[in-house]
């Protein structure tokens, strides 16, 4: 009787051992590593490698789906963390509130006066500078905290996305997983919006329309990060004396809460263009003696730029610092500098010095493919 016993049991480990086998077939060695350094990609900081490396894990099938539901949940986890720490860096809601309330005042009268900028009312240039140092500490506490606003969306997207993905393969019996209630009310007080206003906030793009509030406040935040992300990389087109004048003239409109100018290399040509004749052709004027360019807009129409509206020019400066005081100081160049343009181009030619600014389409928001057909015809002038 025993040894019978013995036996059903013996057979009933072995057949439940075999049916496990069969339903989850174990993974090739190399299937095995595969996996290792797919976890690692998952749980590092490339969002868009994660979720490939997700889908990889996920055509494996079933001998990966226990490791899959595991590393959703160790992603989940990660995920949870980073965005009490997020929220939880902003500090304290009311105070940042009235922190933005009173930027936004301040902001709109710094504004106002550089509308009334007059040279015959030198107390309107000295408010426009005490504007400019009163409101930096303010903006730049705005200024971070709305890139921790912006990473808290993209946070509770991927957060998201990591749901829908574990209640599509988890097994049948097991619970669906949920939204942290806690953690969505905090976000969403930090925000001052919905997560689900938050998600709707539109793609970067030239045509997107976005009603004044909170979701404009952050569109405008991470399109302020594309366009210094782009300006990074023209850096190279420029002297460093173009190159610090154009920084200057972007901290300024950075403390305004005006989006930063895009560096544009066809306007930084006419520029340069126009500031190298008026040192060779002994003159100074906005008013070019060359046929086919006398003014600003025909100098950036020949360089490619259809779109120009505005320049400033100067003379005597030996640095875009100097340069920028000179123009600061001056109520219609200060205005051109506060302006609704969307590009800038520097151009310096020994002490001689021109900005173009235009309101073409944003370089920014177009595909690095399209970016490198850029054309500047004419001549190429190098930094002088």
């Amino acid at each position: 009787m025993l040894r019978k016993f013995s036996f059903i049991v013996v057979t009933l480990i072995l057949t439940a051992t075999l049916g496990a086998q069969t339903s989850a077939p174990a993974l090739s060695r190399e299937d095995r590593a595969k996996l290792e350094k797919l976890k690692a990609t998952v749980l590092g900081q490339d969002r868009d490698a994660a979720f490939a490396a997700l889908r990889e894990i996920e055509a494996m099938g079933a001998p990966a789906q226990r490791d899959l539901l595991g590393l959703l949940r160790q992603a989940l986890a990660a995920n949870k963390s980073r965005l009490e720490m997020t929220a939880n860096s902003i500090g304290d809601v009311d105070k940042f509130a009235a922190i933005e309330k009173d930027l936004a005042e301040q902001r709109k009268a710094a504004l106002d006066n550089i509308a009334a900028l007059d040279k015959k009312k030198p107390e309107t240039l000295q408010k426009a500078r005490d504007f400019y140092e009163s409101l930096r500490p303010n903006a730049t506490k705005i200024n971070t905290a709305n890139n921790l606003r912006l990473v808290l969306i993209d946070g509770w997207s991927t957060r998201n996305a990591l749901i829908e993905i574990f209640n599509r393969i988890k097994p049948a019996d097991d619970p669906a997983l949920a939204d942290d209630e806690k953690l969505k009310v905090t976000s969403e007080k930090v925000l001052g919006l919905s997560l689900a206003d938050a998600a709707a906030i539109p793609a970067l793009s030239d045509k997107a329309k976005v009603a004044d509030g909170p979701a404009r406040t952050l569109y405008n935040a991470r399109l302020r990060n594309q366009i210094l992300a782009y300006n990074k990389t023209c850096e190279a087109f420029m002297s460093p004396g173009e190159l610090e004048n154009f920084n200057r003239v972007n901290d300024y409109r950075d403390v305004l809460g005006l989006l930063p100018f895009e560096a544009d290399p066809r306007l930084t040509q006419s520029a340069r263009r126009h500031s190298k004749e008026m040192l060779e052709l002994k003159y100074f004027s906005h008013d070019s003696p060359t046929a086919g360019l006398k003014s600003h807009t025909d100098r950036m129409k020949a360089a490619g730029y259809s779109n120009g509206y505005s320049e400033n020019i100067a003379m005597g400066a030996r640095t875009g610092e100097a340069a920028f005081v000179m123009w600061f100081d001056s109520p219609g160049h200060h205005k051109n500098m506060a302006g609704p343009g969307l590009a800038l181009g520097v151009g310096k030619w020994g002490v001689y010095w021109t900005q173009n600014m235009g309101r073409g389409d944003r370089l920014s928001l177009k595909p690095k493919d399209e970016l490198k057909t850029l054309k500047v015809p004419g001549e190429n002038v190098p930094p002088g």
